[in-house]
């Protein structure tokens, strides 16, 4: 199996059916079921579902497509116009925002409008990917790739450390295993909801 190949079959089971077809599909196994005051809920203070899945879409959609491999976010799609869809203004991944920030996120968005984008940035991701040599995953990142993507407001000045990492640890980490992060922590919330009823 291709690096390609094996980064696309973990990456589909880290997203929705309506993305790519996989073995299984994680975030499909915990949403399951719930419903939308449940996945809007804040129990405890924790990230809702519906601001997690805002989070690791944005992550996944600045970090890879703009600030690995130079090219435009979906978020900037005009047809689709995700900002005006979703409810969301802000153009940041959420690192930082506090509880009240969040809690005003998570009630005021479309559940299905971040559902569809986070589904429109997995098969962007999974388009620019297959559209990669395979030498391209050993490439390192630069300090000039990291300029650009600070420039274009997708990393900080935090990020520099990004300098000499491969694209292939980066593609995973944010394709694959940030997500799959945070879908751990959904399905805790979920938990919370299993054992108690809802929380607030």
């Amino acid at each position: 199996m291709t690096v390609i190949a094996s980064f696309l079959r973990e990456h589909s089971t880290a997203h929705m059916p309506a993305v790519a077809r996989a073995a299984f599909h994680l975030p499909a196994d915990v949403l399951t079921g719930l419903e939308e005051a449940a996945m809007r809920a804040t129990p405890h203070g924790a990230n809702s579902v519906v601001w997690l899945l805002w989070h690791i879409a944005r992550v996944e959609d600045a970090c890879i497509a703009a600030g690995l491999l130079g090219q435009p976010q979906i978020l900037d799609d005009p047809a689709a116009d995700w900002p005006r869809s979703m409810g969301i203004s802000r153009r940041d991944q959420g690192e930082g925002m506090s509880r009240d920030a969040v809690a005003v996120l998570s009630t005021t968005c479309s559940l299905q409008a971040v559902l569809e984008y986070r589904d429109a940035v997995g098969r962007h991701t999974r388009e620019l990917v297959e559209g990669l040599k395979p030498e391209a995953f050993s490439r390192v990142l630069t300090r000039e790739d990291v300029s650009k993507a600070i420039e274009v407001g997708v990393f900080s000045q935090d990020d520099s450390h990004l300098v000499g990492l491969p694209l292939e640890n980066l593609l995973w980490w944010w394709g694959v295993q940030h997500s799959v992060y945070h879908i751990g922590q959904i399905a805790l919330v979920r938990s919370m909801f299993a054992r108690s009823g809802p929380l607030a």
